[in-house]
């Protein structure tokens, strides 16, 4: 399962440069608004098996083609999107 942890750690990498960005705007506009980002970052980012993410890769895998074979970067942010939702 050694892909599954590589899915992990690209889509937890997304995530957190996301909701970080997402933090720091929220905080131009107030501190309760950055707070619950804050809140909405550490409930997403406190763990979990990402199977969400791990059954799109594998579905992206089924079908790409081998000019797609090294492009995953918009199958990790759809990705990110699912754990988000």
């Amino acid at each position: 399962m050694e892909w599954m942890a590589e899915v992990r750690l690209r889509v937890d990498a997304r995530l957190e440069t996301y909701l970080t960005g997402k933090r720091e705007s929220a905080a131009a506009l107030s501190a309760d608004s950055a707070e619950l980002v804050e809140a909405i970052r550490v409930l997403t980012m406190r763990g979990g098996k990402r199977l969400r993410p791990a059954v799109l890769f594998a579905a992206f895998g089924a079908v790409r083609s081998d000019d797609d074979a090294d492009d995953v970067g918009p199958t990790v942010d759809a990705s990110a999107a699912l754990e988000v939702l």
